[in-house]
């Protein structure tokens, strides 16, 4: 088994059940990802813990990112969701995806 998938164990295993629908989820768009940043393709890893989460300095940490926010309509579903690092998901601020990546295109 390679690393990417013994991670994948050790997250879905991380949390409660009533989560582990989410945490499957975010595993499957991450693996599909080849645990990469959608913006930047910087190497991600997937957060074990609660801390994980809470620490913004983690800028390899993935984490989860709605092409179509979900205030404005989108959704929890696989196909709306992609996996960012800490950096560009914080960076995207309320850009839409497509003003995001040609704001980063241009520094």
């Amino acid at each position: 088994m390679i690393d990417l998938e013994k991670e994948v164990e050790k997250y879905i295993a991380s949390g409660t059940d009533k989560n582990r629908r989410k945490r499957e989820i975010f595993a499957a768009v991450w693996l599909k990802q080849d645990a990469k940043c959608f913006y930047c393709d910087m190497r991600t890893s997937l957060p074990t813990d609660k801390s994980a989460f809470l620490d913004s300095r983690r800028f390899e940490l993935a984490t989860r990112e709605h092409l179509i926010r979900k205030a404005t309509g989108g959704s929890n579903k696989q196909d709306n969701i992609v996996m960012a690092c800490a950096r560009c998901n914080e960076a995207r601020n309320e850009d839409s995806v497509q003003d995001h990546i040609i704001r980063m295109s241009t520094r």
